[in-house]
Order: C-alpha cells, then structure tokens, then sequence
C-alpha cells in the first residue's frame, strides 16, 4: 500500500525548551504517502465532535477527534471519557515507523480533524495522569500545514512556535507537558483538512 521505507533519512531538528526537548523530522512520511494517508483515515475513522466542560457548560470542541489504543488504555480529555476503537491499520503502520526511530513505545493515539482554518486547539498540556510523570507524545501531521505554538506556563511572553508541514514528526519529551502549554490557533487564512495523529502511552 505504502512505499517499504516512508521516513525520511534526514537529520532532525532538535530544540530544547523550558526544560524538555522537541525533535523534529519535516519529512517523516513521503508527501505521495502522506496523502493517501490523509485520504484514508478521513474516509475510515469514526470521527466524532466530542465535549468539554468549561465553566459549569458544555461546549463541542472546534475539530473532529478518534480515540484509538490497546485494551486498558482508556483516556479522558478536558473530563470527557473518550471512546476507545480498534486500531486502524493506517495508524498501526504509522506508530511502528515511529518506533523505528525512538525506542519508546506508544499504546494509543488520538486523531484530530481540523477540517479548516477556524478548527482550532486552545492551550493546554497533555498532562493527563493517565499520561505518566513525563509523558513521551510523537505527533504526525497530514495534510495542510498548520503552526504549532508553545509557551512557558511561568512567563507567557516566554514562545516558540514550529510548523508542522504534512509528512512532518514530532516528538515531544521531557518536562515539556509540565512546564509549557502548546496550541493550534484559528485562521482566516484558506486551509485544507489537517490530521493530527498523537501518539501516546496511557500509564
């Protein structure tokens, strides 16, 4: 289905930020891989709009969203307990090219659909408990390149910002969920769907 070697040889880009490190591979995943990719997990995966809880209400997130993972890795985001589905076999080829680079081995992944420019993440930390202490996320992007920004919860005026282009890995370690928050912000720009696909380890 996909070419025998999807990533790309060339060296990451390694960045050190408030105490933990971003190591990022801009052509992870070939552009021709990464569109069917982006193809096929649009078309596949049980997306949903879920809810979160803010200041006593509910309100529905701005993306679409499919949890995915091993038994017993059941995940709850902002309270709301996702829905655990089977693993697609797209993300299972993905998590174990992934694997080839880190030693690090991930049990589940959530998928977000930003089906354009005003689908958005406010800030926040993937500092969930079900996380672990210093929790290890690698983050694949397909699709429309969206920039991804972190601040330092001490000094907000404290950012780094990278953009993530389809194809694109990121991994993210160290105390950076303690110590930073990190957002995909809206656009009155045009922007095609992006997919996201966080690759996490529940504890």
């Amino acid at each position: 289905m996909y070419q025998d070697s999807l990533f790309s040889s060339n060296s990451p880009q390694v960045f050190n930020f408030c105490g933990g490190q971003l190591v990022l591979y801009t052509g992870f995943i070939p552009l021709n891989d990464a569109h069917k990719m982006l193809h096929t997990l649009h078309t596949e995966l049980a997306w949903t709009q879920s809810e979160i809880h803010i200041a006593g209400q509910k309100r529905l997130i701005p993306r679409l969203n499919c949890w995915m993972g091993d038994q017993n890795s059941d995940y709850s985001y902002s309270g709301t307990p996702m829905i655990r589905h089977e693993w697609n076999q797209t993300c299972l080829t993905i998590k174990e090219l992934i694997q080839e680079v880190t030693p690090h081995h991930f049990n589940s992944v959530l998928a977000n659909l930003y089906r354009d420019g005003q689908d958005s993440v406010s800030w926040h930390s993937d500092d969930e408990k079900e996380l672990g202490q210093n929790p290890f996320i690698g983050v694949v992007s397909l699709g429309q390149s969206r920039r991804f920004d972190l601040r330092s919860k001490q000094d907000h005026n404290n950012k780094f910002s990278i953009e993530l282009n389809n194809g694109s890995l990121l991994l993210m370690s160290g105390k950076l969920q303690h110590t930073t928050e990190h957002c995909i912000k809206k656009t009155a720009q045009f922007c095609a769907p992006r997919i996201s696909l966080t690759f996490r380890t529940i504890i």
